[in-house]
């Protein structure tokens, strides 16, 4: 699969999408995409102290498709197997298990400003 190929896969900063269902109603998780992710080539080694601390600034992050957790990295949008999402919760889940259902009700400029953000975490390619 070529670069190209999978920047057509992860939809813009700023969609709409589906993602799982509400166990309690059954009905759709509706978020927004934020930022682009994948699984961290360099693994950050972290005490329990560091990692509670990270937990914290965070909050609760689920991960959609797997119930071990595992280190990510923000990357370029043409990098991304994953999406991190914004909704109720924040949300990390692999692109394939997303459906793109539109885009936020932005401004233009609101819309640059998220694609702005979503870039500049891919290029400090943090590992969370």
């Amino acid at each position: 699969m070529t670069a190209n190929s999978i920047l057509s896969l992860a939809p813009r900063a700023g969609a709409l999408v589906t993602c799982g269902t509400d166990p309690a109603s059954g009905h759709a998780r509706y978020y927004r995409v934020s930022a682009y992710m994948r699984p961290a080539k360099h693994r950050a080694t972290m005490n329990d102290e560091v990692a509670a601390a990270q937990a914290e600034a965070f909050g609760v992050i689920e991960y959609s498709d797997t119930d071990t957790l595992m280190q990510m990295e923000f990357c370029p949008r043409s990098e991304a197997t994953h999406l991190a999402l914004t909704g109720r919760r924040a949300l990390v889940s692999t692109i394939a298990s997303c459906k793109v259902i539109g885009r936020v009700p932005w401004t233009p400029e609101q819309l640059r400003t998220a694609e702005f953000k979503a870039d500049s975490l891919g290029q400090a390619r943090q590992v969370v």
